[in-house]
């Protein structure tokens, strides 16, 4: 199964989304999320906001009509999520058994996200690199006879 958040920020569209309709077509399990800025609360008679309130609204509609979940945060954008990534996992197999690939992917949002990534890049070695190794462990018990 695989599951994945999508954080809106400003293509509110679901067809003309590309990432949209790759998570609709390929992944079984995801969760949209909109970080309001409360820096916009105080202004929330005018047009544009009127038209933002709308627009998320009729994306809740038509996310929710897709089975999707829409999570709307305040708080600022830019601290909300400091990046969005996903491990992909790729199974091959081979002559000798199988090939486990894992793949981190990781789009930073601003500079924080940025240095969050690259600053524990080591721990995410080591905790790849363990997660990987139990998961061979875990197959390899299941292929011993009871």
């Amino acid at each position: 199964m695989t599951r994945e958040i999508h954080r809106f920020r400003n293509d509110l569209l679901i067809d003309d989304n590309r990432e949209v309709k790759c998570l609709l077509d390929k992944v079984d399990e995801w969760l949209s999320v909109f970080v309001l800025d409360p820096r916009l609360e105080h202004v929330l008679e005018c047009p544009r906001c009127k038209f933002l309130a709308s627009c998320l609204e009729f994306l809740q509609i038509l996310l929710e009509s897709h089975g999707v979940p829409f999570l709307i945060r305040h708080g600022l954008p830019e601290e909300d999520l400091l990046l969005k990534g996903w491990l992909e996992f790729e199974v091959q197999p081979n002559f000798e058994g199988s090939t486990i690939r894992l793949t981190a992917v990781c789009d930073p949002a601003g500079l924080a996200g940025f240095l969050y990534w690259y600053g524990i890049y080591p721990l995410h070695v080591i905790v790849f690199k363990a997660m990987l190794l139990g998961l061979k462990q875990a197959a390899l018990r299941d292929e011993e006879p009871m």
